[in-house]
């Protein structure tokens, strides 16, 4: 385990309070793709990309 020095909450006790997000960027034939998506912490779904 790590020590979290941002002190970041990652749990929730209801839906649309914690989102978590993440972005990656990969090398097509015709430049970069980004995909990024939106993940809601209560119900551990993708909500949005």
């Amino acid at each position: 385990m790590f020590d979290d020095f941002v002190k970041r909450v990652l749990r929730a006790d209801a839906p649309n309070k914690v989102w978590l997000t993440d972005i990656t960027e990969h090398w097509t034939n015709t430049g970069k793709l980004y995909a990024c998506a939106i993940k809601d912490v209560y119900s551990n779904r993708i909500v949005g990309y």
